[in-house]
C-alpha cells in the first residue's frame, strides 16, 4: 500500500490530479478545450507519445521525469 500523507510524498513529484485540490482555476483550460472543440473528437493515442515529449519540454524536465496515469 501506498502512503500518500503530504509529509512523506516526494517533493520533486507534481501530481495534477484534479482530486488533490478542487479549488484550483482552471478557466483558462476551459477557453482553451472550447476554442479547439472540433479537434477532440477521439481518443488520444493509447501512447501519447507527442503528448508527453511537449509537456516535459513545455515544463523544462526530461521525457523520463513523469508518470502519466489514466483518466
Amino acid at each position: 500500500m501506498t502512503d500518500n500523507r503530504p509529509e512523506t510524498r516526494d517533493k520533486s513529484l507534481i501530481d495534477f490530479s484534479s482530486t488533490i485540490y478542487p479549488h484550483a482555476n482552471l478557466r483558462w483550460l476551459k477557453m482553451y478545450l472550447a476554442e479547439h472543440l472540433d479537434g477532440i473528437g477521439h481518443y488520444p493515442p493509447a501512447e501519447p507519445v507527442e503528448l508527453e515529449k511537449m509537456i516535459a519540454e513545455q515544463l523544462g524536465i526530461s521525457e523520463d521525469n513523469k508518470i502519466r496515469g489514466q483518466g
